[in-house]
């Protein structure tokens, strides 16, 4: 498709093509700036980008979320320059590190929410970076520019830099700037200095899955060790192939730590499977899919114990959801899923009054493919309750939303036969009048749906 179009372009003409640049250059940056790198003269690379980062700092405007896509592209074109028109890696990687040394300019005048900006530190610079690091050969000066640029780091987009830093050193350069972070960090008073350093030495740990070095580092620059610390240090162990020591260090992860015990029993798992131990493997397994259950943890602990027990673990939940006293929709997705629908149902009526009108961005589905099963009162009780949320919360915008419900209501109600405990529509719908007949935005929307 890209080299038909190509094609055509190139049957256009060197005329057509040159006026047709010109004027998409006149309205947008992006093309302009292009039409002025293909036209730049030979050796005006360098100071036109130097140019463009230093009206990084001379640009006063502040960018609010609605327009800091605008701050993204003059980044992107940024990048975009030096990728196209620099060859050479010294080069390359010193206008890579002058653009981060820029970041406080740019993020302290606009409003990254939806992570434009964010991006491109995280994702688009690091692998520009990469390549020009790549084809360096005095690494030293690059590693002391680095430690001093990273230790000095606002914004926290800087240590970006590293990423994948495993491909463009040698064990030997990692293991010298691990040596020498930590040095730094046990030099350092500063708190936040501190702490780039000892993640930098920990970082270079980490590649060379050296779990002692990661644990020596950690040890050396924290005054206390908690759960976090100790699962850190056994994902290194673990990577390194020390499982003793990686198990050691899980054993110290308390059971009621909420925060880190799914990852603690994930680097179990692993360990237990790596090392042929199936029967802790297992029981593992299952404590993971009792925290995490769904189709998503079923498949997961499938992995484990094979997908021949599917039907038993299938039975063991659907007893378990039964069972239970409280309403989840985690439950009652994974009753659907595996050809529960009517337990799904039961599950759905017996538990109407926790059912939450506000989880508007599932509910809806699960009362739809209720009602293909044929299961029509317990689809009623879903639609009558983000009915009443909308209502109840004076949710104007979703006013609409609410006019469809009551339409999927009204419809539904002459095929129930046996309403059991539920007040039937009729009754329904004139309490829903009684409060909220002054709602007249909403009833309006009923009104133009009927008509």
């Amino acid at each position: 498709m890209v080299n038909d179009r190509k094609e055509k372009l190139r049957k256009l003409g060197a005329e057509v093509l040159a006026e047709a640049l010109l004027e998409l250059a006149s309205r947008d940056d992006m093309a302009e700036a292009l039409l002025t790198r293909l036209l730049a003269p030979a050796g005006s690379a360098k100071p036109r980008i130097e140019g463009q980062l230093k009206a990084l700092y001379r640009d006063d405007r502040y960018y609010d979320w609605q327009s800091v896509d605008v701050l993204a592209s003059k980044l992107h074109m940024i990048l975009s320059d030096i990728s196209s028109s620099i060859q050479d890696p010294e080069l390359g990687v010193d206008l890579v590190l002058r653009f981060y040394e820029a970041d406080a300019a740019v993020l302290g005048r606009c409003d990254d929410s939806d992570g434009y900006i964010g991006d491109i530190y995280r994702i688009e610079a690091p692998e520009l970076f990469q390549r020009y690091a790549k084809g360096l050969t005095d690494k030293e000066s690059l590693l002391a520019r680095l430690r001093i640029l990273i230790a000095s780091d606002e914004y926290g987009v800087r240590d970006n830099l590293l990423n994948d830093a495993h491909e463009w050193l040698t064990e030997p350069e990692m293991r010298l700037f691990a040596e020498d972070n930590l040095a730094c960090a046990l030099a350092d008073r500063d708190p936040h200095r501190r702490f780039h350093w000892s993640n930098m030495a920990e970082t270079m740990a980490s590649f060379l899955n050296d779990g002692a070095l990661f644990e020596h580092i950690r040890c050396a620059t924290s005054e206390t060790l908690g759960a976090a610390a100790r699962a850190d240090m056994a994902e290194v162990h673990l990577a390194g192939g020390d499982h003793a020591r990686a198990l050691e260090m899980l054993d110290q992860v308390a059971a009621d730590d909420l925060f880190q015990l799914g990852r603690r029993d994930q680097l179990r798992l692993k360990i237990y499977q790596q090392t042929g131990r199936k029967a802790d493997a297992e029981a593992v397994a299952w404590c993971i899919f009792s925290r995490c259950p769904g189709m998503v943890g079923l498949d997961r602990l499938l992995e484990v114990i094979g997908p021949s027990r599917r039907e038993e673990v299938i039975a063991r939940e659907v007893e378990r959801i039964q069972a239970s006293s409280t309403f989840s929709l985690i439950d009652a997705d994974f009753l659907l899923q595996t050809d529960n629908a009517a337990r799904c149902a039961q599950y759905v009526e017996q538990h109407a009054g926790q059912i939450d009108g506000r989880d508007y961005s599932y509910l809806p589905g699960l009362a739809r493919d209720l009602k293909s099963q044929g299961h029509l009162l317990a689809a009623t009780i879903i639609f009558r309750t983000l009915l009443v949320s909308v209502l109840e919360r004076g949710a104007v915008k979703a006013y609409r939303h609410g006019g469809a419900y009551l339409r999927q209501l009204t419809k539904l109600a002459p095929l129930i036969v046996d309403w059991k405990t539920l007040e039937e529509h009729e009754a329904f719908y004139q309490h829903l009048q009684a409060r909220h007949g002054r709602k007249r935005s909403f009833w309006a929307q009923v009104d133009d749906a009927e008509s």
